[in-house]
């Protein structure tokens, strides 16, 4: 075998080295994508809003149409409610264990807003100041940890 052919069989093994190396991607992790929860919203059939200072507001869904029940009995806007419902499987950026002592840093010991999809209840405080995220969290009385989830901060 002449020297160029052997040059030319080095080449393509390299070659064929440096592609497994690409496509298989050793070193990298998977990223794991986290949600505010394993709720679908198409599985949401109730829907509970309580505002601090503006007071309670309950919808239903018939028919697959949604309704105002509480304070009035009126067709809810699908679109807004479609906002909402959305917040089911809202992306959670990041997410880090409080106790519940500390949740007045985040306006999560009093929310301004508290939400109930189905029965599962949902905590929205304040907006973090540097990614502009807001902090929620999964209301769950039966632990003395909480975890504390960063959503997009448009609601």
């Amino acid at each position: 075998m002449s020297r160029e052919a052997k040059l030319n069989l080095f080449l393509f093994t390299m070659l064929l080295f440096l592609s497994l190396i690409a496509w298989y991607q050793p070193g990298l992790q998977k990223t794991i994508v986290h949600y505010l929860s394993n709720i679908k919203t198409d599985d949401i059939h109730s829907i509970v809003i309580e505002r601090r200072d503006l007071g309670r507001l309950k919808l239903t869904k018939k028919n697959n149409i949604w309704f105002i029940e509480q304070p009035y009995q009126l067709p809810a806007n699908n679109l807004r409610v479609d906002t909402i419902t959305a917040l089911a499987e809202k992306r959670s950026y990041s997410q880090f264990q409080v106790k519940k002592s500390e949740l007045g840093r985040y306006q999560l010991d009093k929310p301004p807003l508290v939400v109930t999809l189905n029965e599962q209840k949902f905590a929205l405080g304040t907006t973090d100041p540097v990614k502009k995220q807001r902090y929620a969290i999964n209301i769950d009385n039966s632990s003395s940890d909480t975890t504390i989830h960063l959503i997009n901060g448009v609601i």
